[in-house]
């Protein structure tokens, strides 16, 4: 579970909001069962390439080998080198990431709050036009009972 939070949650851009994260599918396949399997294909076989990737006891040229292979790999083990170079360097780009995440979701909950004012603005002025509430509520998609609760706040105000 660890492992596929880490995968849904790389799953979106820097500066992104959380509502465009994608579904995440896992296949959790035990590395000991890759280990003793005698005919791996590393070379027409993705998975077995990763799953290779994976192996700590990996040596360096086959590693090298692996990276020439997969420019996903290459791409994977700079970032690991780079993030696991330093703590302090790797909380600092989570706190990076979860400030750009953050900040994209506070922009697009603003944005909703204005829309939803900006419904309630159109809605005012029908009913100031003389349209029932039945209809207002048809057409802006906000239920009667809102309706009436704000409209009665903006006689009182």
């Amino acid at each position: 579970m660890f492992y596929w939070g880490k995968l849904f949650l790389e799953g979106i851009k820097k500066g992104e909001d959380y509502v465009s994260l994608s579904k995440v599918i896992t296949i959790n396949i035990e590395v000991p069962k890759f280990k003793r399997l005698h005919n791996k294909d590393v070379k027409g076989n993705s998975l077995h390439r990763w799953l290779q990737f994976f192996n700590k006891d990996l040596p360096e040229d086959e590693l090298k080998e692996l990276i020439e292979m997969d420019t996903a790999i290459k791409r994977a083990k700079a970032t690991l080198d780079y993030l696991s170079h330093d703590k302090k360097e790797y909380a600092l780009y989570q706190a990076r990431e979860n400030a750009l995440h953050e900040r994209a979701n506070m922009i697009s909950t603003a944005k909703a709050e204005g829309r939803e004012e900006g419904k309630f603005e159109v809605a005012k002025n029908m009913y100031i036009s003389g349209m029932e509430i039945e209809k207002i509520s048809q057409f802006t998609g906000i239920k009667v009972e809102e309706l009436k609760k704000e409209l009665e706040k903006e006689r009182v105000e």
